[in-house]
């Protein structure tokens, strides 16, 4: 799966301009991560990543199809944590995944399918 990304731009409706002007090709399998201060857009690029929210300026392609004709397909394959996920502090990490969608669980395997088994028993604890 590619991912295009070509002058994005995201100014709220109270002009605060979030994104400007960012392209970039986003190829799959990968695992990215974005990182910056508070305010920078890292989750406004997200919710515009998962069709969350519309661009004021540019498109977002997956495998050169508008983004809008395949957002069901780009859910499918896309794993996205928002900052604040619910995590609640009394279950483990195994008992969370176990109440998410079967979509989440798949993103979270493919993540873990190529770590050692080791470290994925020792983060998801015992059977």
């Amino acid at each position: 799966m590619r991912i295009n990304l070509n002058h994005l731009s995201m100014i709220y409706p109270n002009g605060r301009q979030a994104l400007k002007d960012i392209s970039l090709t986003l190829e799959s399998p990968s695992l990215i991560g974005l990182v910056g201060p508070n305010g920078a857009g890292k989750s406004t690029l997200m919710k515009l990543l998962v069709a969350g929210l519309l661009p004021t300026g540019g498109t977002i392609s997956v495998d050169d199809v508008p983004l809008s004709r395949c957002e069901k397909k780009l859910k499918e394959k896309l794993g996205y944590l928002p900052q604040d996920f619910g995590l609640y502090d009394e279950l483990t990490v195994r008992e969370f995944l176990e109440q998410q969608t079967t979509s989440v669980e798949r993103v979270i395997f493919n993540v873990f399918k190529d770590l050692d088994a080791a470290i994925y028993r020792r983060l998801l604890g015992p059977d």
